[in-house]
């Protein structure tokens, strides 16, 4: 059986939990902290980060390659198109989420959610200005039709669930 390693905080995490609830795939959850220095969690995830997984196989991690295994393994019900094209304006909706808005909403959250410091107002302010551009990007490039890629629920809509409620 498959287990999925990390916590609930993790949008990266539930991404991937959001995939495995799409398709149905039998898993356990063990709880795990980013950073960890334990040898058996480095083991599996060099870095320390969260998510990753344990198979029968052997571990991965990096959310992505992580929803690439689970869709190559269980590929019903899709989570991607056929058409490769298509494919990769889902990826490059993945993509955009993952690397352009949750990392730069990621410079907020220390303050917002964990009690860190202030930022400097002119710090806010540079990453509104970024945030307002990317979002504008990502409507570009989404469909919303219903879906963040078109007709189809797609691994973008599980980026888009774990990320997109807290960047606004």
């Amino acid at each position: 059986m498959l287990t999925l390693c990390g916590f609930a905080i993790s949008n990266y995490y539930n991404k991937v939990k959001l995939a495995l609830l799409e398709k149905g795939i039998p898993f356990t959850e063990e709880y795990v902290t980013t950073g960890s220095k334990d040898e058996a969690v480095l083991a599996c995830s060099p870095l320390g980060k969260i998510p990753f997984i344990r198979t029968e196989q052997g571990s991965l991690c990096e959310s992505q390659a992580i929803m690439d295994f689970i869709e190559a393994t269980w590929p019903q019900p899709a989570l991607m198109p056929a058409d490769p094209f298509a494919q990769a304006k889902v990826r490059e909706l993945t993509t955009f989420i993952d690397w352009h808005l949750e990392m730069t909403a990621r410079q907020l959250y220390g303050q917002a959610f964990f009690g860190a410091a202030a930022l400097a107002d002119s710090t806010k302010a540079r990453i509104r200005q970024q945030l307002e551009t990317q979002i504008a990007g990502f409507k570009r490039l989404a469909k919303f039709a219903p879906y963040v890629a078109g007709d189809m629920f797609t691994q973008a809509d599980c980026a888009a669930f774990a990320s997109l409620p807290v960047i606004g």
